[in-house]
């Protein structure tokens, strides 16, 4: 494996801490943060439901536009990250916003984009499995996986830290924002995007262009590769090797979803959990993963 490619590799396993890190530290508190600014239960189911429809909707273009400009990474990346970025400041305005509806809806808002930027981010497996050879995917892929529950372990360590917030930023000499454990989130997820951005934009290289195979016609020319069109794809799916782990992973991912969006509610009302107790949920449960 090339040098330049191993570099690469190591900044995405520390993109994926990070990535981690953030996560115990959103999940947990949006709850409390929904139910801050004037929202409800349902609220909360909305917004966690906004996250996943931004990734669903923008996945397929971002997958489409680094199949378009030749497998280069950097530019769709950088749009994830200011996606990301513009996301969380909506996120953290929700906090200044009045109560009731402008400020459920601006964090609903912030969420919604920033799954926009996190669809983006789903290009680290792409880039693996273009960059890494076929023989040593499998190794990467489960280092990711392990590196992945670090981060999630490191949660409740974050979470300790972010409770301790509480300072007023003064903005006029009659005016100031109030940052606590909950509205802070978002300043911290835009500057760990900033970051990622940074990292990115030094360590990581493109693929390096893989030799294509051409096919010899009869007459002994080369024959062009055809593409694969939506109806092809759609054929695929028809085979049960390739539909069944895809409904597999369907429901595998739904349940999951199901326990961590109930999980943070049910603490907090039914045990008053804080969002360091249930964060330390998650780390236990990351735990068990590991091993």
């Amino acid at each position: 494996m090339e040098r330049s490619i191993q570099i690469s590799l190591a900044a995405f396993l520390l993109f994926i801490v990070l990535e981690n890190v953030i996560g115990t530290i959103t999940g947990p508190s949006l709850i409390f943060y929904i139910e801050s600014v004037g929202g409800s239960n349902e609220d909360y189911g909305l917004t966690t439901s906004s996250v996943c429809l931004g990734m669903t909707l923008m996945m397929f273009y971002f997958g489409k536009w680094v199949d378009s400009n030749g497998n280069k990474y950097q530019a769709p990346l950088r749009f994830a990250f200011i996606l990301g970025i513009i996301g969380s400041i909506i996120y953290f305005v929700a906090s200044i916003l009045p109560t009731g509806f402008w400020g459920v809806n601006a964090i609903l808002v912030g969420r919604f984009v920033q799954g926009m930027g996190a669809a983006g981010k789903t290009l680290a497996k792409s880039w693996i499995a273009t960059a890494i050879p076929y023989e040593q995917q499998k190794t990467v892929f489960a280092a990711l996986s392990m590196i992945s529950i670090v981060g999630q372990a490191i949660g409740p360590l974050m979470n300790t830290l972010v409770a301790e917030i509480h300072m007023e930023i003064p903005i006029t000499s009659s005016y100031s924002i109030s940052l606590n454990p909950y509205n802070s989130v978002g300043l911290l997820v835009a500057f760990n995007e900033v970051l990622l951005w940074v990292i990115i934009a030094l360590f990581l290289q493109d693929p390096p262009p893989k030799k294509e195979k051409s096919l010899s016609s009869a007459t002994g020319e080369d024959e062009p590769a055809t593409e694969a069109g939506m109806y092809d794809i759609l054929n695929a799916m028809t085979h049960f090797d390739i539909f069944f782990p895809l409904v597999q992973r369907f429901v595998t991912i739904a349940n999951f979803v199901l326990y961590g969006v109930a999980v943070s509610p049910v603490a907090a009302h039914m045990l008053n959990w804080s969002p360091v107790e249930i964060s330390k949920l998650s780390a236990v449960q990351s735990v068990f993963s590991f091993v």
